[in-house]
């Protein structure tokens, strides 16, 4: 390999040989759809506006969560276990921590099992 001029003018581009090296070292590019738009809460009644971002409101608690409204069902019966299966929900989840979630809308409480410690190694008998 010889190297005529020197660098202002001789560009050298070893890093452009192979497409999966031109993709390593590309630029990259940044659009609106890699963005993301924050939404400010608040506890009053009304929403105020954000003095240093114009166009954007802290909106009320209400305003947010829309407690009334259930989503939609996308998938039932088979086609869900089918699903859940595919992604490894088995069926003791199921059973142990997703059903008691739904039934009581609270997170499930497990355990990692007992630290309670062997008679032979704790300070009282």
């Amino acid at each position: 390999m010889t190297i005529e001029g020197s660098f202002p003018t001789t560009r050298l581009r070893r890093t452009r040989q192979h497409p999966w090296l031109r993709a390593l070292v590309a630029e990259t590019t940044l659009s609106p759809a890699d963005l993301i738009w924050p939404i400010f809460v608040h506890d009053h009644e009304a929403s105020m506006p954000v003095g240093s971002m114009p166009g954007v409101e802290r909106l009320s608690i209400d305003g947010v969560v829309k407690a009334d409204t259930t989503e939609p069902d996308l998938f039932r019966g088979e086609e869900l276990r089918r699903r859940q299966l595919a992604v490894g929900y088995t069926l003791e989840e199921l059973e142990t921590i997703l059903h008691p979630m739904v039934e009581d809308a609270q997170e499930a409480v497990g355990s990692m099992g007992d630290d309670t410690p062997i008679a032979v190694l704790s300070n009282q008998y």
